[in-house]
């Protein structure tokens, strides 16, 4: 017998457990664990391909919209996970909606944080305003006042054809 009354050898802890008991049982849940994560993980990959394919149906109803610029990579059904990112179709990016900026009326200190609000747009709808020309009619049409006048006058020069020639000089109106 052992000093802590065990007569296989194995030391107990205070309620009696052998270690070699605990970590057996220890074993067992890790790998039940790990059975249910790889369970998961193929039900992840099965509902992932579900939605693949059902994604390359609504592109097929939808073949006639506008294709976009701005794509995603949609795998072909029917294949592995892994040989989908190399035969992936395009998928439209819808650009998201953003808020409207408030009108600038040639307010002294806040033309920044109205040309910080715009560029936002810009940046969040590079598909919309693509051009300098989209981003200075925008940018008139969130002028008002007296402004607003300056801003068509001053647009049809050539020097000020370009957004940031046209920011520059609203920012020293």
């Amino acid at each position: 017998m052992t000093s802590a009354g065990n007569e296989t050898g194995a030391e107990t802890t205070g309620t009696g457990v052998s270690f070699q008991q605990a970590i057996a049982t220890q074993g067992a849940l890790f790998s039940q664990h790990e059975e249910l994560l790889c369970s998961l993980v193929e039900s992840n990959r099965a509902l992932l391909d579900q939605v693949f394919q059902l994604t390359g149906k609504i592109i097929q109803l939808t073949s006639h919209s506008a294709p976009s610029t701005h794509s995603v990579p949609v795998p072909v059904s029917g294949t592995s996970l892994s040989a989908n990112v190399s035969s992936a179709m395009p998928l439209p990016v819808r650009e998201p909606n953003v808020p409207v900026p408030e009108n600038y009326r040639g307010d002294f200190g806040s033309c920044q944080s109205s040309l910080t609000e715009v560029s936002l747009v810009f940046n969040l709808q590079p598909q919309s305003y693509s051009s300098n020309r989209s981003k200075i009619a925008y940018l008139i049409s969130l002028l008002s006042g007296s402004v607003r006048e300056w801003g068509m006058a001053v647009s049809v020069h050539v020097i000020l054809r370009s957004i940031r020639g046209f920011c520059s000089a609203l920012v020293f109106w």
